[in-house]
C-alpha cells in the first residue's frame, strides 16, 4: 500500500507520519507551486496537496493540483504527480485564458496573461 501523506523537500515529495506532514503544512506558503490573480477577473492556483490524490495503490502518487476560480473556466482542475508537471499544468491553464481572453477581445486580461507567462521562458 502507497503512503498517504506527503511533504516537499524542495521539490521534490517525501513520504511522511500524518504529525509530521500536518506540522508541515501549516508552517507558511510553502504548499504553493504558483499563483496568478488577474484583475478580480480569475484566479489560478498551483499547489501541493501533501495528500495522494491518486486514491490507488497503482501508478506514482498525484500530489499537486492547479485550480482556475472565476471567469469562463471556473472550477477547472487538473492533478499531476511533480512539481514540473504541476508547473506544466498551470502554463497550460494561463494559456487556456489566454486563449479565450483573446478570443472575446479582452486585451487588458490577455496582457497580465502574457505577462504571467514569461516567467515560464
Amino acid at each position: 500500500m502507497k503512503p498517504l501523506y506527503y511533504i516537499l523537500e524542495g521539490k521534490t515529495p517525501k513520504e511522511a507520519e500524518m504529525l509530521v506532514w500536518a506540522k508541515w503544512c501549516g508552517e507558511g506558503e510553502r504548499r504553493r507551486v504558483q499563483q496568478d490573480i488577474f484583475n478580480g477577473k480569475c484566479n489560478v492556483s498551483t499547489v501541493f496537496l501533501g495528500l495522494d490524490h491518486s486514491f490507488s495503490d497503482e501508478g506514482p502518487p498525484i500530489l499537486f493540483e492547479t485550480m482556475i476560480f472565476g471567469g469562463v473556466f471556473s472550477e477547472y482542475q487538473d492533478r499531476y504527480a511533480t512539481w514540473d508537471e504541476a508547473e506544466e499544468g498551470h502554463k497550460k491553464a494561463l494559456n487556456m485564458i489566454l486563449e479565450n481572453a483573446i478570443r472575446e477581445e479582452d486585451f487588458e486580461l490577455a496582457e497580465e496573461v502574457k505577462t504571467s507567462l514569461e516567467r515560464f521562458k
